[in-house]
């Protein structure tokens, strides 16, 4: 069954994350995945095992040429950061896709039990400031439903 807008929980069988997406991105999506857009950004989120992150990126990778998204894997650059107190692994770098220049981010936010959520994002370059806002938005809303 599709979801629509809202607070989604990701997790095929036994959901064990949620995560909310403003419905200005009009999402959609069921237990495997949810995606939207907005500000001519792109935004999916997919549960995921948590141990083989370099797994992880190649898929998320692979779905971004799939969509058009062009980028040079030699420029790309990895962080880590906390979102409501989990740790994430954030990849980025400026590609293109047939809009023109694309900032491209991965986003991995590990969860208890060896879970993890998969964020793929690509939208314009540059600061926007409701997109920036969103996106935020949408990294703190992610929650584990069990520990």
């Amino acid at each position: 069954m599709t979801a629509q807008a809202g607070t989604f929980k990701l997790g095929a069988g036994t959901p064990f994350v949620s995560i909310a997406i403003p419905d200005s991105w009009e999402p959609e999506g069921d237990e495997n995945v949810v995606a939207g857009s907005n500000h001519g950004a792109f935004l999916s989120a997919e549960p995921a095992s948590g141990t083989e992150i370099n797994s992880l990126i190649d898929q998320a990778v692979d779905f971004l040429s799939e969509q058009g998204v062009e980028f040079d894997q030699e420029k790309i650059e990895k962080s880590e950061k906390e979102f409501n107190g989990l740790p994430t692994v954030i990849v980025s770098t400026i590609g293109k896709d047939k809009e023109g220049p694309a900032q491209v981010g991965l986003i991995i936010t590990l969860l208890p039990n060896d879970k993890a959520l998969l964020v793929t994002y690509w939208g314009p370059v540059g600061e926007n400031k409701d997109l920036v806002d969103d996106l935020n938005s949408i990294m703190g809303s992610i929650k584990p439903l069990s520990k």
